[in-house]
This record gives C-alpha cells, sequence and structure tokens, in this order.
C-alpha cells in the first residue's frame, strides 16, 4: 500500500510541473499591449487633439472609437491620435471608450468624457450714457465655468473693471462729438457662447437746417423741401393754411416738404414754416408766393409766303406787357406795349430774297416771357419749261427756229444755218408764246400762240417742203424725264390747225 501511495504522489507531481511548464512556455509567447493613459477629458468647444501612447509587441494595432462624436486614430506609429466633435449641451456632460486591439493582447479600453458647455448670461445687453454722463454702471454675470469670465474688444473711451460676478462700466469723458460713441464688448467663460453687450454714449446734441434764408415760390400749387441735419427730434408746424409740411416731426437727420397750393389772388401772400428742435432755439422761415400773374400767346410761331401782308396773334395776360421784335427789320409789330388782353398786328414785307428769313418777336410781362418765331419763304424761282428746235432737212432759206413772247421778245432760238439738225433743250419762262421761223432776213410766225407749261417739254420741227409751202409741226414731248413727243400743233403759211397739215407759202 505504502509502495503505491508513492507511485500516486510521484505521478501528480510529474504532471502539475508538466502542466506549469506548458503554462509557462504559452504565457511568454503571447501579444503584449499597454497605453500610457486610459482617460482622455475634453471641455465642450475643445477642438485640440489629444495623444495616447501606445506600447505593444504586435506588429500592429488599431484603435474603434465607440461614439461618431469622437475620431481616433494611429500616427503610423505607437501614437494614437484622439479629437472630438464640439458639444453643445449644457446640462450634463457625455462619455463613451475607444478600444485599442494588437495582435494576440487583450484589447485596452480608454475612456473619453467631454464636458457640458458651460453657460454664460448678462443681465443686460445694452447699456446707453447721455452725452455728459460719466456716472459708473453695473451688469451682472452669471456662468456656469469654474474658469471665470472674460473682456474683449473694450474701446479706449470706456473704463470697464470686474469685481465678482459684476461688471462696472463707465464713459472716461464726455462726448464732444456730433456722432455718437458706439462699443460692442465680447464677454466669454470657458466653453460658453460669446455674449455681447453694446455700450452707447450719445452725441452732443446737433440740429442745422438748409436752407435757413426765406424761400419764394410762384403762383401755382408747388413745393420746397428744406433738409434738416440733426441727433435729436425736432417739430415743423406752418402759420398759413395754404402751406402743408410732411412730415410735422421726426428726429436725426431727415427731410421736410413744404407744399402750397396756388395762388388765385392776382397779389403776392405769405406765411411762415417754424423748425423747433430739442435744446435748441426755434427756426422761423419765411415762405412767400406770388399772384397769379398770367401771360399767354395765341400761337408760339408764324409762317408766310414771300409776298407782303399782315398777321396777328392774341394775348391773354392780366399784367402789363412789351413786344420786342429783336434785330429783325423786315416786319413790325403793333402795339409794342399794353395791358391785359390785346391783339398784335405783325406786318410783313415782301421778300425779294432767294433765301428765306427768320426772326422772334418776345412777349414779356409779369416775370414771364413768351417766344414767337417767325419765318418767311424766299422769292420762288420763275417756273421754266424747256424747248428744243428741229430741221428735218437741209434748205439755205429758213436758217433759225425760234420762240417768242406774244410782244415779241426773243425767248429762245437756234441757227442751223443751212444745215438739218436738232438742237439741245433751251430754257424758257411758262406762259403763251409764239413759234417763228427765220427766212430771207425776217422772223415769221408759223401757227397760233402755244400755251408752254411748267417742267414740260417740247419740240419745235421745220417738218418738210414742197414745191409752194413750208410745213411746221409743234411737240409736247412730256414731263421733263420723259420724251414721248405728242404733236400739239401743225401749221402752214401762219395758220395752225391741230393736227392737220397746213402749208406755208414760200416767200421766194
Amino acid at each position: 500500500m505504502m509502495v503505491l501511495s508513492n507511485f500516486k504522489l510521484r505521478n501528480t507531481v510529474t504532471f502539475f510541473a508538466i502542466f506549469s511548464c506548458t503554462f509557462l512556455l504559452f504565457s511568454s509567447c503571447k501579444d503584449k499591449l499597454s497605453v500610457n493613459k486610459t482617460e482622455l477629458t475634453f471641455s465642450a468647444n475643445d477642438t485640440e487633439q489629444q495623444v495616447v501612447e501606445i506600447s505593444t509587441t504586435a506588429s500592429t494595432w488599431q484603435p474603434a472609437a465607440q461614439q461618431t462624436w469622437i475620431r481616433a486614430t494611429s500616427d503610423g506609429g505607437t501614437l494614437l491620435l484622439v479629437t472630438v466633435d464640439p458639444y453643445s449641451d449644457m446640462s450634463k456632460p457625455r462619455s463613451s471608450t475607444i478600444t485599442v486591439m494588437a495582435g494576440s493582447a487583450p484589447s485596452v479600453t480608454i475612456s473619453v468624457i467631454q464636458e457640458a458647455k458651460d453657460t454664460l448670461s448678462i443681465s443686460s445687453t445694452s447699456l446707453t450714457f447721455e452725452q455728459n454722463e460719466t456716472d459708473e454702471k453695473k451688469i451682472t454675470i452669471r456662468t456656469s465655468s469654474t474658469k471665470g469670465w472674460e473682456l474683449s474688444d473694450v474701446p479706449s473711451w470706456l473704463n470697464c473693471a470686474k469685481n465678482g460676478n459684476e461688471l462696472i462700466v463707465r464713459p472716461i469723458d464726455t462726448n464732444n462729438s456730433s456722432s455718437e460713441r458706439r462699443a460692442v464688448i465680447d464677454i466669454t467663460a470657458g466653453s460658453s457662447e460669446v455674449v455681447k453687450l453694446t455700450v452707447i454714449q450719445r452725441a452732443s446734441p446737433t440740429f442745422s437746417l438748409s436752407p435757413e434764408t426765406s424761400v419764394a415760390l410762384p403762383s401755382n400749387q408747388s413745393q420746397t423741401t428744406f433738409t434738416i441735419s440733426s441727433n435729436v427730434s425736432w417739430s415743423v408746424s406752418s402759420s398759413a393754411s395754404w402751406l402743408t409740411v410732411s412730415p410735422a416731426s421726426g428726429s436725426n437727420n431727415g427731410s421736410v416738404t413744404v407744399s402750397a397750393s396756388a395762388n388765385s389772388g392776382s397779389s403776392s401772400r405769405s406765411g411762415t414754416i417754424t423748425f423747433r428742435a430739442t435744446g435748441f432755439s426755434d427756426r422761423t422761415i419765411t415762405v412767400t408766393q406770388g399772384g397769379n400773374q398770367s401771360l399767354q400767346v395765341s400761337t408760339n410761331s408764324i409762317s408766310v409766303n414771300n409776298t407782303a401782308q399782315t398777321r396777328n396773334f392774341s394775348i391773354t395776360s392780366n399784367v402789363s406787357w412789351t413786344v420786342s421784335r429783336g434785330t429783325s427789320t423786315w416786319f413790325t409789330v403793333s402795339p409794342a406795349s399794353g395791358s391785359n388782353n390785346a391783339t398784335v398786328n405783325v406786318n410783313i414785307t415782301a421778300n425779294t430774297s432767294s433765301s428765306s428769313r427768320t426772326g422772334t418777336i418776345t412777349v414779356s410781362g409779369g416775370g414771364r416771357s413768351e417766344t414767337i418765331s417767325v419765318s418767311q419763304a424766299a422769292q420762288p424761282a420763275p417756273q421754266q419749261a424747256q424747248v428744243r428746235f428741229r430741221k428735218a432737212f437741209s434748205t439755205p432759206y429758213i436758217t433759225q427756229l425760234g420762240v417768242f413772247t406774244t410782244g415779241g421778245s426773243l425767248l429762245a432760238s437756234h441757227n442751223f444755218g443751212s444745215s438739218s439738225g436738232t438742237s439741245s433743250y433751251f430754257s424758257i419762262t411758262v406762259g403763251t408764246h409764239q413759234t417763228r421761223y427765220y427766212e430771207t432776213g425776217t422772223w415769221v410766225n408759223s401757227g397760233n400762240p402755244l400755251n408752254f407749261q411748267a417742267n414740260r417739254r417740247y419740240t419745235y420741227e421745220l417738218a418738210r417742203e414742197d414745191a409752194d409751202y413750208w410745213y411746221f409741226n409743234t411737240y409736247d414731248d412730256g414731263a421733263l424725264t420723259i420724251q414721248q413727243g405728242n404733236m400739239i400743233q401743225q401749221g402752214n403759211n401762219g395758220n395752225a390747225v391741230p393736227l392737220e397739215v397746213i402749208a406755208v407759202p414760200k416767200n421766194r
């Protein structure tokens, strides 16, 4: 029995010895992982990166954040880089974890805590001081931040002091400027939002008016505007019912429109506008409106032809007036002065010039004037017709053809000599004229007088002959731009028969 017991004991010892050696060998082969921080704390607005050092025997390691507001990354070496999103909750902090894993080593957990956002409030967000006020005013500050509160953007004209949870504010001197002083002071406390305090010191009072002189308005319904430069309250009033103001009150810079109704009387009238401003004496402006003085003419232009004639125009007025014709001497006006309503005659001489002429009549009265333009056409150029001459055959007996007035004055002719041919056109005055031929030293009528019309062309020809007669034709060639040759007369022996051939006996 004793031998068996010893054998069991030896086997048991041997088993535990082998197990211990195996466990120690296995443990010595497992990866190791450690960190230098297991807790990270961030403020609500903290965007700074925090770093955790990683120590491991594994070839790689990786982090895993449990919440999306935590960003955990590796720098590619032995550092864990951790940042968080801003946190806006003022009631409580928030927390989560980052798990770091490396090979076969047990994972390591890092706690991440983000503090609640600090609260900040002030008893008033604005302070106003009068222009000459320098006494201090107090603002109460309330915050949950353990870091206290701070000021920034304090201007040089303000004195700001901290006293526990109070901010003491006062201007360092009076404001002698025409512009108010204004400052916006930023107050911060830990991670709280910025609270702004507006401080105003009123400007030195100003009030000016433009224009500050009396104003004259016409008789018709009219307006005028006054410009106010000010930093105080003001009001405006009128002494006359025909004068109205808008607006009747205001503050700071502005403008006031003064409206006058039409003055139906012939005499002028006046009223006053009074401006009142806080801290300033009254400003009174006199407004004068002219009487209803009227002056009108019945026309603004007179236009005539070249002949001498008289024209007139009417004046409608309730004032005295004068009429002038400037430097023009080719017409006169009558009467040259008067009052109230009247008729003025304009006596115009004939224009014998080939150029037109213009002048001006000015009617003035009651501070008003009316202008009438006067124009006269030029002497028209004499109306013209054109005639040409044709000799259809050669003869030495009739050498010339011509056109004469019925009184015997030569208007146009052409000398053919003994040859035949056609002349160019000659311009002649319009009217009833006589066609003639020149035979053996004498001009002889070839037919009845003809009416030569303006802007038309004619052909007078020696058409043919026989043993006893000369034969003549006259054609209307038509308008100046047309050549169509309608026969208007045939004749012989000084007798004309339209479109019938009549021979003229030869004078030889």
